[in-house]
């Protein structure tokens, strides 16, 4: 048994250090990540995507198509329980789940050897769509599989789309060219006719997005961040909406831990403050309900001073992976100025705020593993926020482009085309 362990772990070696040469320290691994931005700047993704999905309708916005889809739901949907053990998603029948056995799969990808090194160290039991109804109403059943399946099947789907969009364009071919290099693609969805709603086939990981407002200085305002070194290849340096992660189970509490709600606080716990969910027992994965930041979020919430929605399911159309999004609003004007200025008994953020301006532009030099967020104001439109930000399909990751979006009209169905959400003035 030793002797077969050994085996296996020496070919895991090797084969990582084969996929490794041309991505990791050199110029091959300069060359192949221009060309997958490129891929992402390419207008070969949304041609081929709307050529093969033709019955998909993608996010538009300011004359603009990005590769995702999104369900939303006739009406708001506000969710009031932020408590452990809450799970307002599945008591509202929008989360369901069909078992706990999780369905393992292997793509034998390069993309899945580069990712693993590079970000995780541990595999993770993951929640994936099993299936998506979105008419009458929206409900997603789920499963489980594991983190690694999920690169090797969904992940890697957006990364080999992303390279032959980039090979195409410099070979100045068409979306027919294109889709002969997409070989995964084309096995891991053999027969397989609506993968927007159907899950078979991959790990269709589910992701939680957040839309989180609050106030600061007397107005109400947004936040998004730029996708760091430990994202996915494709997404770095990407605007995406914060928290925002992976809907895992981290203990042995299955059915307390399958609660969208509490997923996103550990991603708000994580990425705001700085939390260490795998610090977690096992047994109970409840102690970020002991952080000061988070205890202080349950008491505005029995103020009435949070708005949780859910806003819809989004699709990314590239990796085929689905996305719960949510809008977190925070009706307080003190908790921004709090955490910001390290005032004594709050947690200082773990993150530092810029304004966002269209004309900002990256600074050379900065420490790529500070997190960076900018805030921009939310009383506006769609179109607005997305001009503001500058947001274009190749800067932004396209489920945090629906995100925004959807989370955006939910404010404008919830009060109107107004100029402010401030309900204590």
């Amino acid at each position: 048994m030793a002797v077969n362990d050994l085996l296996k772990d020496s070919y895991k070696l090797a084969k990582l250090a084969w996929h490794q040469r041309y991505f990791i320290g050199s110029l091959p691994a300069r060359c192949h990540t221009k060309k997958v931005k490129r891929g992402a700047a390419s207008p070969l993704l949304i041609k081929f995507l709307q050529k093969e999905y033709p019955n998909v309708p993608l996010l538009e916005c300011n004359s603009e198509f990005y590769p995702v889809t999104i369900f939303t739901p006739s009406e708001p949907i506000r969710l009031m329980d932020i408590e452990p053990n809450s799970r307002p998603l599945v008591n509202k029948g929008i989360l369901t789940r069909e078992n706990w056995a999780p369905s393992i799969l292997d793509s034998d990808t390069a993309f899945y050897w580069l990712q693993q090194s590079i970000t995780e160290k541990v595999d993770k039991n993951t929640i994936v769509m099993k299936s998506l109804q979105t008419e009458p109403t929206i409900s997603i059943s789920c499963g489980t599989s594991t983190y690694f399946s999920g690169i090797e099947t969904s992940q890697a789907l957006e990364w080999e789309i992303y390279k032959a969009a980039g090979w195409a364009a410099d070979k100045k071919l068409g979306i027919e060219s294109m889709k002969k290099r997409l070989k995964l693609r084309e096995n891991i969805l053999n027969g397989i006719t609506d993968p927007v709603r159907n899950g078979e086939g991959r790990a269709a990981t589910v992701g939680i997005s957040v839309l989180l407002s609050y106030m600061h200085e007397n107005k109400v305002k947004i936040l998004l961040w730029e996708r760091g070194p430990l994202s996915s290849y494709y997404d770095r340096g990407k605007l995406h909406v914060l928290p925002s992660g992976y809907f895992q189970i981290s203990s042995q509490l299955k059915n307390e831990e399958f609660s969208a709600v509490h997923s996103a606080l550990k991603e708000f716990a994580h990425e705001l403050f700085g939390y260490d969910v795998s610090k977690d027992s096992a047994l109970t994965p409840y102690g970020i309900y002991n952080q000061q930041y988070i205890k202080e979020l349950m008491q505005l919430a029995k103020d009435d001073k949070i708005l949780l929605y859910f806003t819809g399911i989004a699709v990314n159309m590239l990796s085929l992976r689905p996305e719960i999004m949510l809008w977190l609003h925070i009706d307080s004007k003190e908790w921004f100025d709090n955490h910001a200025q390290e005032k004594d008994g709050f947690k200082p953020f773990d993150i530092d705020f810029k304004e966002l301006k269209q004309e900002q532009k990256t600074k050379k030099g900065k420490n790529p593993l500070k997190n960076e967020a900018y805030f921009i104001d939310f009383d506006n439109t769609p179109d607005k926020i997305f001009r503001l930000c500058n947001i274009k399909p190749s800067n932004v990751v396209p489920v945090g482009a629906a995100c925004i979006y959807a989370g955006a009209k939910t404010r404008e169905k919830v009060f109107g085309k107004v100029k402010k959400i401030i309900k204590n003035d």
